[in-house]
């Protein structure tokens, strides 16, 4: 065959130097693959002052942290690579592929904010000279900049790409250690039996999780088809909760995982002093979970000791995520992980476990686009992932079908009630889904074609409102405009019919789900809705 773009007298030479006793000492460079490199997800859609003390570049920078102290060097940098071309303010002139590229290639940079518009005056509050700002971190007690696109960088290098190798062979064994050693510190801690309730008994951190997953797996056994039980799942807005997914879904095959909270540089995993930092804020985040009976954890909380402070306050200056979490959990209920695998060119992140079970997390910023952007996202999340390289193809079931091929969970994301509510969302995931499991936050029962879909709840709405007052959390009907506001009233209008459908006579729950709490009794536990195809029970 000829090679393409030569002629025949190429190829005859070729085929001569084949031929050729001295064929055999030669060997023919192969381009070396790309290395992997840092993927960026986005959060949000503001930038930070100047005075907020958290830029790589400029007169301001802040590119070391201080060990053992609140704060960073305030160390002028226009020199380093990144900062070639900064202004006095830290911005640089710049496209975003090329903030990318430099970001990247700086140990300090968590990430960067690129400005929407070339309209300097289009948003002149506290607005850079420059489109591209990057930044150390994410902190901020100062007003916000709006106009900017704000990507954090989620350093996944050590982890193998699959069908590309590459990644430390040693970062599963670190993983399984510092899971273990995690797990062994966190198991004997005395924790309230009650979430909420400090007046309830303590009893150890292993107990109540081993009485919460118990409580939900003999609820799945006994109101849910054993169809759906086997389904894969796919967990919007999940952050780390591993727990619901095994806990109702003990046969599940896959579980994917979503949320903006970034993976987390695994590199630190690799590193001891690193590794030990993280453990801490593990251990505090896993506590501020099982306050609430592992139903929810607090967002500012997970942001504040897992991607905040980590890059603040320590100087290994790497964001810890929601890996340290996720592996803690699924080592506490006996799964073992085998290999760890990076979509090329992704962040979804592939765990593999020794009872073949596959748990995938990819952080996605949704809400910040247009929504057909989102749903592309979902989509591509949605199709099956290839083994990875070092695991065995035994650790891998059958990937599942595209359409129609999950149980869709949300809970406790009252902060996405707005987006969940379009009507182009749900009835994209609802054609992927053959079940559904959700509180109040999730899919109104008006979003299921009564034709196609039986639905039961569990819980009272009325009981549950009282938790929300015990907990501070401001009801949609609050939070979104005011009278006569369309969003307003779509809230008046859901809130009627959380009300009508988790009515009092509904039976209560054995576990608290979602926003419940156990101060009000079992009333108060939370509501559910459980719903599936007519075709899988």
């Amino acid at each position: 065959a000829r090679l393409p773009g030569h002629g025949p007298g190429f190829t005859a030479a070729c085929r001569q130097l084949i031929a050729s006793p001295t064929a055999s000492r030669i060997r023919v460079a192969m381009p070396a693959a790309a290395p992997p490199v840092p993927t960026y997800t986005q959060f949000t859609t503001v930038c930070w002052s100047v005075r907020a003390h958290n830029r790589r570049c400029g007169a301001f920078a802040h590119p070391y942290p201080i060990p053992g102290k609140r704060g960073r060097v305030h160390q002028p940098d226009f020199t380093s690579d990144i900062c070639v071309g900064a202004a006095h303010d830290g911005s640089i002139d710049v496209s975003a592929e090329e903030m990318e590229r430099r970001c990247s290639a700086d140990v300090q940079c968590a990430g960067y904010c690129y400005a929407l518009s070339s309209n300097l005056s289009a948003f002149p509050r506290g607005r850079a000279q420059h489109a591209a700002v990057p930044l150390v971190g994410f902190w901020n007690h100062l007003p916000a900049m709006p106009g900017y696109a704000t990507r954090f960088k989620e350093d996944l290098r050590a982890i193998d790409e699959a069908g590309r190798g590459g990644g430390s062979p040693a970062l599963v064994p670190a993983m399984r250690e510092w899971a273990d050693h995690t797990w062994r510190k966190l198991r004997g801690f005395n924790v309230s039996l009650r979430a909420g309730n400090r007046s309830a008994p303590a009893v150890p951190f292993e107990e109540k999780l081993r009485r919460v997953m118990a409580d939900m797996r003999s609820f799945g056994e006994a109101a849910l088809p054993s169809r759906v039980r086997k389904l894969p799942v796919f967990y919007l807005f999940a952050g780390a909760d591993v727990i619901t997914a095994r806990g109702f879904f003990p046969h599940a095959p896959r579980v994917l995982l979503t949320s903006g909270l970034p993976f987390g540089d695994v590199g630190c995993f690799l590193h001891a002093p690193c590794a030990t930092s993280m453990r801490r804020a593990a251990l505090a985040a896993l506590d501020n979970w099982q306050w609430h009976g592992f139903a929810w954890s607090e967002e500012k909380h997970l942001d504040r000791v897992l991607v905040t402070e980590p890059r603040l306050l320590n100087e290994h200056n790497a964001t810890f995520g929601v890996a340290p979490l996720i592996l803690t959990c699924l080592h506490a209920l006996g799964a073992t992980l085998e290999a760890i695998d990076r979509r090329p060119g992704t962040n979804l992140v592939t765990l593999a476990l020794s009872d073949g079970t596959r748990v995938s997390y990819q952080a996605l910023g949704l809400g910040w686009r247009p929504l057909d952007e989102d749903l592309a996202d979902l989509d591509r999340m949605l199709e099956p992932s290839p083994p990875p390289v070092r695991a065995p193809a035994s650790l891998y079931a059958p990937p599942p079908p595209a359409a129609a091929a999950f149980v869709t969970v949300i809970k406790a994301a009252a902060l996405g009630w707005a987006y969940l509510r379009q009507r182009a969302l749900y009835t994209h995931v609802l054609a992927r889904s053959a079940a559904a499991l959700t509180d109040e936050t999730g899919f109104a029962p008006t979003c299921y074609d009564p034709g196609e879909w039986k639905l039961t709840g569990y819980g009272s709405f009325e009981a549950l409102e009282q938790s929300y007052a015990d907990l501070n959390i401001a009801e949609a009907w609050h939070r979104v405009g005011r009278a006569g506001n369309p969003l307003h009233n779509a809230s008046l209008q859901w809130r009627d019919e959380m009300r009508a459908f988790f009515h009092a006579d509904r039976p209560a729950l054995p576990f608290v789900f979602g926003y419940g709490t156990h101060l009000r009794g079992p009333g108060a536990h939370g509501v559910l809705l459980a719903a599936w195809r007519h075709a899988h029970g």
